[in-house]
């Protein structure tokens, strides 16, 4: 969990610096920020995650509470490929569809629910495979 708290406190200042560098350049803050911006996400479901491993009283129902961002992200993720299958594929539409709108759709759907899963779901503990 230590590991997840430092990675997660050095993007959060990563942040803060690119923050900075757009109050004084706007095109290096933007550039900046959207390079930290998908480590700021990914530390953020590490954090999450071991938390909810932690298994404490305390750290579980805070790790869901971490894990919250991470389910409305599967949760529009779901809503996107539901869009596509009505939108696109649904008989009737006047929409012209394409082979990759077709694959695409049942894939953010399943992929949003593996989001929402792994987002609220009690994580396993890691196990000491030398004593094994």
């Amino acid at each position: 969990m230590q590991r997840a708290l430092a990675q997660f406190g050095v993007t959060v200042a990563l942040l803060g610096m690119a923050y900075v560098a757009f109050v004084f350049s706007q095109a290096t803050g933007i550039i900046i920020g959207m390079l930290v911006l998908p480590f700021f996400f990914m530390a953020w479901i590490d954090l999450g995650r071991a938390l909810r491993r932690d298994g404490r009283r305390v750290t579980y129902p805070l790790g869901v509470i971490v894990g919250i961002p991470q389910a409305l992200i599967g949760i529009g993720l779901i809503i996107c490929g539901l869009l596509f299958v009505t939108t696109y594929l649904w008989p009737g539409s006047t929409a012209p569809t394409t082979w990759w709108m077709a694959a695409l759709s049942p894939i953010l759907i399943l992929f949003g629910v593996v989001w929402i899963r792994g987002a609220l779901r009690k994580a396993q503990r890691e196990r000491d495979t030398a004593s094994a």
